[in-house]
């Protein structure tokens, strides 16, 4: 899955891996196959997934692959099965969340890609929680636990001024928690915080409404760039992110590392990045408005000796998830696998 058009954040953490890989180690070659992710309808999806499996098979024919990494194994996973058994190319696959929830349901489906991963040389998934319900549902035990990685060439603290009390950044759905973003943003926009949303999806035309009859506390962005995320982060005085799933959420490591405390849900990997009072805060229960309007209104009044010690540790945390780190794991693994 790589960016498009239409999407242009899709699948850029694979991308970053790729590229800082390409730049960093001298030693191996490396090259990439990725779909630009589109909007497309069922019909739309099964021609386009039918072209790609056809392309990207007769892609690693031609070639001499030491070593196949494969993001997100559904639906992919036994095109690189098909050249271990026939050239005993070496495989790592990364589980990232969507891949093993959304499309794991099906018994069939379980079965054959529980058959298939066997197979694999090395399996990682990016959280902790993942890699134990991977673990679960699968039937194979994940060798290693490791993000996708966040480049603090990209996300870095910057002076600007912070005129945005309060940013969401992700797609715009139940899943992360957008519903409860739009009730808490409707509690307190008359009491004058101010607000960031970047993302899109189903609850779009209700952000934009509340952006428009509010201009001076809330502003949206359907799309940035990573750079321009990086801005808005610098901008913003904590990030909001209740989400109610989350296999890592690589998002609020990239608040983290442009110095932005994180008030979010203590699920999945986001309590892997987020100490409660250290670099952030908890909400417990990301369903009970009143709670998260509490640490909202806690953060909004915090004064600045307390909120510049947040800030302050946010730039000596989750060095662990730096893209750097990671693509080091990542190439200590490629030599030795």
């Amino acid at each position: 899955m790589a960016p498009s058009d239409e999407i242009t954040y899709a699948g850029v953490f694979v991308q970053n891996q790729f590229q800082y890989l390409q730049e960093h180690d001298r030693k191996n070659e490396y090259y990439i196959f990725s779909l630009k992710k589109t909007f497309t309808g069922a019909i739309g999806s099964i021609k386009k997934y039918t072209s790609f499996i056809s392309k990207s098979f007769m892609y690693v024919k031609r070639e001499k692959f030491d070593v196949i990494h494969l993001h997100y194994f559904f639906p992919l996973a036994i095109i690189p099965w098909y050249f271990k058994k026939t050239r005993g190319t070496k495989l790592i696959a990364t589980v990232h969340g969507s891949d093993l929830y959304a499309k794991m349901k099906n018994p069939l489906s379980r079965s054959l890609f529980r058959y298939i991963l066997k197979s694999y040389d090395y399996i990682i998934c990016v959280g902790v929680e993942l890699g134990e319900d991977f673990q679960k549902i699968m039937h194979v035990k994940p060798d290693k636990i490791l993000c996708a990685g966040v480049n603090k060439e990209i996300f870095f603290p910057q002076q600007v001024a912070r005129d945005f009390d309060f940013v969401f950044v992700g797609t715009l759905i139940d899943r992360k928690g957008f519903d409860i973003v739009l009730k808490v943003i409707k509690e307190t926009i008359n009491a004058g915080f101010k607000w960031c949303v970047v993302g899109t999806g189903e609850y779009r035309s209700q952000i934009e409404d509340i952006a428009k009859n509010y201009p001076s506390n809330c502003q949206y962005f359907e799309r940035l760039e990573q750079p321009e995320l990086n801005v808005i982060f610098n901008r913003s005085r904590w990030m909001f992110f209740p989400s109610r799933n989350e296999p890592f959420g690589l998002v609020a490591s990239e608040s983290i590392f442009a110095g932005t405390p994180v008030i979010c849900s203590d699920r999945g990997g986001l309590k892997e990045q987020v100490k409660n009072d250290i670099n952030g805060y908890f909400v417990n229960d990301p369903e009970d408005v009143n709670e998260c309007l509490y640490l909202l209104n806690k953060a909004y009044t915090l004064n600045i000796a307390e909120y510049d010690r947040l800030a302050k540790n946010c730039l000596t945390s989750n060095e662990q998830f730096s893209l750097s780190f990671v693509c080091g794991q990542l190439e200590d693994l490629y030599n030795y696998i």
